[in-house]
């Protein structure tokens, strides 16, 4: 969840970096809102980076939990 997070905040960068340089805005406006636009994903991301991990991730435990009843029914199977 966290990449895609990550991702999805990635995207609007150059997105708006490439708008930015073809037209620009001209107005005081027009700039606060590219600079809110621009500064949300940024602030996102460097919380992201800051945090740290909590553990597993709850499809992670369902695949290892899925995995070891797997191994269990080999087993009693042999």
């Amino acid at each position: 969840m966290k990449n895609l997070v990550i991702s999805l905040n990635i995207i609007p960068l150059p997105l708006l970096g490439y708008l930015f340089y073809l037209g620009g805005p001209k107005g005081i406006q027009e700039y606060m809102i590219v600079f809110c636009l621009l500064v949300t994903p940024l602030v996102t991301l460097y919380y992201f980076y800051l945090s740290k991990p909590e553990g597993e991730s709850l499809i992670s435990l369902w695949l290892s939990v899925r995995k070891k009843k797997l191994k269990d029914e080999l087993e009693d199977n042999d």
